[in-house]
């Protein structure tokens, strides 16, 4: 959508970016509103959850913010595809939380059948986990995981060096900042 001539001739360079906070839990769904216009409205500790993780997704520099729940409920295959980059505790909350990243790629296609459709003509079953490799290598996320560990532990100068050989390696990373 940010390619369209017409809106880069109204706003030229315009781009947009999305975040996305997941966490998992019960809410309580309810209608709000005034005879004219009815809204549904999701009210729970666990919705407010979701929307600090998508606002942290600007803090941390990632796409996506993943609490501990919802990495406790993935496959331990794609678990490791996962980066855990910090435990927090959340406004509202005295529990710490662990985050997770997931490094997305960026893609060309637009719509799942744009999907499907280069993988036809590339003659390959379409795999969601090979499309969607993470931008980051085992060997990084395992060098990040490392940093992650040192900070968590207080070890701050040593924390330091290794988040900073990975910013060698990424210097867009986000969490390594």
């Amino acid at each position: 959508m940010t390619e369209n001539p017409k809106i880069q001739e109204r706003i030229p360079g315009y781009t947009t970016s999305m975040g996305y906070g997941l966490h998992v839990g019960w809410a309580i769904e309810g209608a709000i509103g005034s005879m004219l216009k009815i809204d549904a409205s999701y009210l729970s500790p666990n919705v407010n959850l979701a929307a600090r993780l998508e606002t942290g997704t600007n803090q941390f520099g990632v796409d996506i913010l993943i609490s501990e729940q919802v990495f406790s409920m993935i496959r331990p295959d794609v678990q490791k595809l996962l980066r855990k980059i910090d435990c927090v505790t959340m406004k509202g909350s005295t529990q710490p939380i662990a985050l997770y990243t997931y490094d997305v790629p960026r893609v060309t296609a637009n719509t799942i059948e744009e999907l499907y459709k280069e993988a036809e003509e590339e003659e390959e079953e379409f795999d969601f986990w090979d499309y969607f490799r993470p931008l980051t290598s085992t060997t990084y996320r395992k060098r990040h995981a490392d940093a992650v560990q040192l900070y968590l532990e207080g070890n701050w100068l040593e924390a330091k060096k290794s988040f900073e050989l990975c910013l060698l390696e990424w210097a867009d990373d986000g969490p390594s900042k």
